[in-house]
């Protein structure tokens, strides 16, 4: 954190969920930090969801005026662009910056190299952050056709969905292996 004694002249957002008020507990921080600063932007910032509780949409309704001061407002969501343009702030949608280096593989491979994370055999790998009926019945469909245990990546709980093993505090290079040594990702 920046304390409020210090100025800058930029500061950019663009942690993932950003502005997801469950995860960052309505702290007016990620949204209006008590510094001086000549300019505030977003590089892909994200809400983290498809649809904000009455509770949320109050929380950035009350900030409407802490976003009017951001030079320039970009989200890594659709949804996210919406919910801000539904409170007239202007927001462009842009690459999710995990995606940035796709067309350069190696980069992503040397990454992936330093992982200390092991797992045995072959595998389909899980990427969700709410729990889902529907991605529960493709799993199981998908375990049943297959035979092959299913991983779960998920940051903060281990039982989301119905997995055989789970897999909360990954490093990036966990994270880019996992990603990249799965035989199918849901």
């Amino acid at each position: 954190r920046i304390s409020a004694k210090e100025s800058c002249d930029v500061i950019f957002f663009f942690f993932d969920q950003v502005w997801n008020a469950a995860i960052t507990d309505y702290d007016d921080f990620w949204i209006m930090p008590e510094v001086h600063c000549k300019r505030l932007c977003s590089y892909a910032a994200s809400f983290g969801k498809g649809s904000l509780s009455e509770t949320e949409e109050d929380y950035l309704l009350a900030h409407k005026s802490d976003f009017d001061k951001y030079f320039s407002v970009t989200v890594r969501e659709k949804a996210g662009k919406e919910f801000l343009e539904k409170l007239q702030i202007k927001a462009e949608t842009v690459c999710d910056p995990t995606l940035l280096f796709y067309h350069e593989p190696a980069l992503y491979d040397n990454l992936a190299e330093k992982s200390e994370y092991q797992t045995e055999g072959n595998y389909i790998l899980v990427y969700s952050l709410e729990y889902s009926k529907q991605l529960d019945e493709l799993i199981e469909k998908v375990r049943k056709e297959t035979g092959k245990k299913v991983i779960a990546l998920h940051p903060m709980n281990d039982s989301i969905q119905s997995c055989d093993e789970f897999v909360r505090d990954a490093s990036v290079y966990d994270f880019l292996a996992l990603i990249k040594n799965a035989d199918c990702i849901l």
